[in-house]
């Protein structure tokens, strides 16, 4: 049996931006970038859209060399929907992941700039 790896969590926060997990995701394409700022309709699977979602509703910022998200829509208003955070809190999200899972994610994507142990 194969042991899993370890991810270190601040490993992942220096090491992986949020343009490199959307681009995993394969949503990076749909984002506006003006800076260290990234724009677009919230990509995550829980969030509920209307019929004209907001094209600015979800932004990514980097802020003292940490990448943070939030969304200004639905998530916001839903008490039981997470609606912001770093890195490690948007693959979560995305992935409907608990933190075990999304270490084995982030293993399994982003394995070549982390020091993954046993």
């Amino acid at each position: 049996m194969a042991t899993r790896p370890y991810v270190n969590f601040q490993e992942v926060k220096a090491r992986i931006s949020m343009p490199d997990v959307l681009e995993a995701f394969g949503i990076l394409d749909s984002f506006r970038k003006r800076g260290d700022t990234l724009t677009g309709v919230c990509p995550l699977p829980q969030h509920t859209h209307g019929p004209s979602p907001k094209p600015d509703q979800f932004r990514i910022d980097l802020r003292d060399e940490v990448w943070v998200w939030h969304c200004f829509g639905d998530c916001s208003q839903n008490p039981n929907l997470i609606s912001g955070g770093d890195v490690i809190e948007f693959v979560k999200a995305m992935g409907g992941f608990s933190y075990a899972h999304a270490r084995l994610w982030l293993a399994e994507h982003f394995a070549e700039r982390l020091n993954l142990t046993a």
